[in-house]
């Protein structure tokens, strides 16, 4: 299932299968040597796991948004969100979802070196390893979905 480009600003639907599904088709597209890299179930569980973190704990609720931020996790690093600087504006609910994006590619985000220091947080323990939040790392994600 695809969501078409008029919908890409609306609400995220609900229907996690869905969601996990357009996401998959989303990076088969934009990043096809990804899913390539992973065995099929492995890697339709990281998307689900990253798309459900997207929208339940971070309230990224647009679909645009919801495919750039698992997206970030391949192109940027796996626990790129755990950036003391970056968890916080992504978990920041009173800006919309792509407003919150648009405040992490400033210019002084790049002089401060933001995004190197993000993409230290790298590797399988940030899937699924001991440095995988699992929905539980409070510290940046907030109380849950709302």
């Amino acid at each position: 299932m695809r969501v078409p480009r008029s919908f890409m600003d609306r609400p995220v639907i609900d229907d996690d299968d869905a969601l996990t599904a357009d996401v998959v088709a989303h990076l088969q597209e934009c990043l096809p040597e990804v899913p390539r890299a992973y065995p099929p179930g492995y890697f339709v569980g990281l998307v689900r796991h990253s798309a459900l973190l997207a929208r339940d704990h971070f309230g990224l609720i647009e679909v645009a948004a919801v495919r750039l931020f698992v997206r970030l996790r391949w192109e940027i690093g796996a626990g790129f969100y755990r950036h003391p600087v970056i968890g916080p504006i992504l978990a920041d609910r009173s800006l919309p979802p792509m407003a919150r994006f648009e405040a992490l590619t400033t210019p002084e985000m790049e002089q401060r070196g933001i995004w190197l220091e993000a993409a230290e947080k790298d590797g399988p323990e940030y899937w699924r390893g001991e440095k995988s939040d699992g929905f539980g790392d409070q510290l940046f994600l907030g109380e849950g979905r709302g």
